[in-house]
Order: structure tokens, then C-alpha cells, then sequence
């Protein structure tokens, strides 16, 4: 039961069995795990049509189309600790909603696009906005998350997971249709996702502020670096991310004898599984060391998955198919492994009062993990082969090898007494 001006990720007994798996109770939870869904909705539809739409109707040149979508992406990684700051200090929810405007206009601003200048222009709007809003998030997860904060990531992992998973189903319509009104129905449909987030987001109630400025200026994460290191080290572990979406769709097309079908088939088991059991395995991450030992787990899983899938071109079509299957499942126990100890990482060696600027900290490693994936990924696994597949997954290991040590020494470096205002969030009225 949710009593007024409370949350609580406690199951409803009434509720059938995978609702109580997938969603918390009714109260601010259920909100921002609504305006999650809807959000990722939203990104699932835009991100498998955007470069079809900028290219085939546009007429933009996929280097052109590169070019600002990754000089979008970079300008928000570069203002991901200042957008953190921003959120600490004049809100997280307010700023998480600004952003969201900022956001639904561009994606209108993109079915206006004619020059390669206006996208640029759009684009980099877009990447601040995205920027503003992924720094919000754990703040704004911090002060509505309920005494369970664990498990409550891990559900919105699910949420956003199965949300993304509907967009890029529905986005076959527009893909497989062709038209520009499909195209632009989808950008618009896109922009409706942000303001709906953004319209349940103000549902929620405003938090009394107790603000309290940090010790020897504002910016205490950036000067952090032990938690600098925890970020590069996460950071690199995930230089891995990219590789369903690109590294073995191409593994299969230019290596394997399997259907090509099977790259979207990886995509929809990875999506299914993190839907169904990100909560089971994110519950158990609940401390610092505990996260340092899932990122150790996640390095094996991920080097036992790749090395399946490195298989796979000595393999007939039959042994193809499972073997992609298996790898994939392998691959994704990993990447649950290494998300649940990422977001313990993130939440706690962060500064409570100063979520948003650490949170902008840790995006960069993030950030510039997911910016160079398909480049290292690239070189590595489609140009050395199974042997290039092998060695990064060794690397990946070694990496979570080194986790669970570095996860206790940043955790001795941390203040022995709470620092007050963990709860504060809108420091003046709307």
C-alpha cells in the first residue's frame, strides 16, 4: 500500500506476477517509471528511422548525417558535468523538464530541416538537451526512488529496456513504408514522448530544499579522482555496448552462414531478457563492494559470450543459429552484471547532495565509451577476426578483474558523515 507523499517498491500481492516483476507500486515511482516508458518509447522510434530520414528524405550524405549526429552526441558529453551541476542547483526535476522541452522542439525543428547547417544546428540543440536530461535522471531517481533505490533502478532498467523495445518494433511501419509522412510522423511522435515525460515528471511533487554549497567551490566532482578513476574504469568497460546493435550484424553478414535475420533476432532476446531479469540481478547490487564484484562477474560473462560468438564462422548454419543465441544470452548476464554494479557505482561514491554533478562526471566515461564503440569494435572484431573477438573479451575481463579493488579503495576515500540535504530538489517556486 502507497500512503500520501510516500513510495515504496514493496510488491502488491493483487497485482499479477509480472507486473510485480516489471513496475513498482502506485505513487512517485509509478510517475517516473511512466515517464520513462513513454520517453523511451519515444527514442526507440527516432533511433532506428533518424538516419534513414536525414539521408533518404532530407538528401543528406551519410558522412553528413555522421558528422552531426556525433558532433551532437559530443557536445553533450562535454556538457554533461555542467548540466549536473545545473541540476544540483536548480533542481533536478525542473531541469529534467526543461530539457525535455528543449528536446520535443528539436525533434519539430527536424522535420524543418533542409541544409546540412540546420541539422548541425538542431543536432547540437538535441545533444545538450540529452545531456541535461541523463544528468537530471539520478537526482531525480535519488529523491523519488523510495526507500528501496536499488531495486528501483533496476526496475526502471526494464522500463526504459521494454520501452526502446516497442519504439524500434514500430518504427518498422516508417522503415518498411518509406514515405515522408511516415518519417515525419515518427519525429513528431517523438517530440509528443518528451512532452508527455515531461508533463508527468511535473506531476510529481516538489521536494524542500536544504542546499548546501560545497566546500572549496562548486565543482567537488571534477576534483574527485577517485571516483574520476571508477568512471574511466566503467567507462572503458563498456566499450563493448555497440556490439548487438553493429558489431555482430555485420559479424553475421560478412562472416557467418547463419540467416541474417538472426542480428535482429539478437537484439529482441537481449531486450527480452534484461526485461525479465534486470530487478532479479540488480537487487543484490546494493553496495559499493558488492558492485566492484558484479563488475568482475560481468567481465567473464561478457569474455564467455564473445568467444561463443567468435565461433561463428567455422559453423554451418544450424550450429550459427544457436551459437549467436547462446552467445547472445551469455553476453546479455553480462551486461545486466556490469549495468547493476555501473549504476552502484554511480549512486554510491557520489556526494548525495551532488548527484547531478557526479552523475555528469561518470556520462563522460560513459559517453566516450558508447562515442567510440563502433570504432573499437570495428578494428578489433570485424578486422582481426575470431582472434580480435577473443582479445577484447580478455580485455574486458581483465578489466572487471581490477573492479572489485578499485570499487573498495574509491569507497575508503569517501566522508564519514552524510552531508545534509539528500532530499532537497526545487530550491524556489515554478
Amino acid at each position: 500500500m502507497t500512503t500520501t507523499g510516500q513510495s515504496t517498491t514493496t510488491p502488491d500481492p493483487g497485482r499479477p506476477g509480472f507486473l510485480n516483476r516489471l513496475l513498482p507500486v502506485a505513487g512517485h515511482q509509478r510517475r517516473v517509471a511512466a515517464a520513462n516508458l513513454v520517453n523511451s518509447i519515444g527514442s526507440g522510434l527516432y533511433s532506428v528511422t533518424s538516419a534513414l530520414y536525414f539521408t533518404r528524405i532530407v538528401g543528406l550524405s551519410i558522412t553528413q548525417v555522421a558528422a552531426g549526429l556525433s558532433g551532437g552526441a559530443l557536445l553533450g558529453l562535454l556538457a554533461a558535468a555542467p548540466m549536473g551541476y545545473l541540476a544540483d542547483r536548480l533542481g533536478a526535476r525542473r531541469v529534467y523538464v526543461a530539457a525535455m522541452g528543449v528536446a520535443a522542439t528539436a525533434m519539430v525543428a527536424f522535420t524543418m530541416v533542409r541544409t546540412f547547417w540546420q541539422f548541425l544546428a538542431v543536432a547540437f540543440c538535441s545533444g545538450l538537451a540529452m545531456a541535461a536530461g541523463q544528468a537530471a535522471g539520478p537526482p531525480i531517481v535519488r529523491q523519488y526512488g523510495g526507500p528501496d533505490i536499488v531495486t528501483f533502478r533496476a526496475y526502471l532498467r526494464s522500463v526504459v529496456n521494454l520501452g526502446y523495445g516497442i519504439g524500434a518494433l514500430l518504427s518498422v511501419v516508417a522503415v518498411q513504408g518509406g514515405s515522408r509522412h511516415l518519417y515525419l510522423g515518427i519525429l513528431l511522435l517523438n517530440s509528443f514522448s518528451y512532452l508527455a515525460c515531461a508533463v508527468v515528471m511535473l506531476s510529481l511533487p516538489r521536494r524542500t530544499v536544504e542546499v548546501t554549497r560545497p566546500a572549496g567551490g562548486g565543482w567537488v566532482a571534477l576534483r574527485d579522482r577517485p571516483y574520476a578513476v571508477v568512471s574511466l574504469l566503467s567507462g572503458m568497460m563498456a566499450l563493448h555496448m555497440a556490439l548487438l546493435t553493429f558489431a555482430l550484424p555485420l559479424w553475421i553478414i560478412q562472416h557467418g552462414h547463419t540467416p541474417h535475420w538472426l542480428a535482429s533476432g539478437a537484439v529482441a532476446l537481449n531486450t527480452l531478457i534484461v526485461v525479465v531479469l534486470q530487478v532479479r540481478v540488480g537487487r543484490g547490487v546494493d553496495t559499493v563492494p558488492a558492485a566492484g564484484r558484479a563488475m568482475r562477474t560481468a567481465g567473464f560473462l561478457v569474455l564467455g559470450g564473445m568467444a561463443v560468438l567468435a565461433l561463428l564462422p567455422a559453423l554451418n548454419a544450424w550450429l550459427g543459429a544457436v551459437a549467436v543465441a547462446g552467445g547472445v544470452l551469455v553476453y546479455t548476464l553480462g551486461e545486466l552484471w556490469q549495468v547493476a554494479g555501473t549504476m552502484e557505482l554511480n549512486y554510491g561514491l557520489a556526494l548525495p547532495h551532488l548527484q547531478g554533478q557526479y552523475s555528469g562526471v561518470f556520462t563522460l566515461g560513459q559517453g566516450a565509451a558508447y562515442a567510440l564503440s563502433p570504432a573499437v569494435l570495428g578494428a578489433m572484431c570485424l578486422q582481426w577476426g575470431a582472434t580480435g573477438w577473443l582479445v577484447m573479451g580478455v580485455a574486458l575481463a581483465v578489466l572487471g578483474a581490477l573492479a572489485p579493488r578499485v570499487a573498495v579503495w574509491a569507497e575508503s576515500t569517501r566522508p564519514r558523515e552524510a552531508t545534509p540535504g539528500i532530499e532537497a530538489e526545487e530550491p524556489c517556486q515554478y
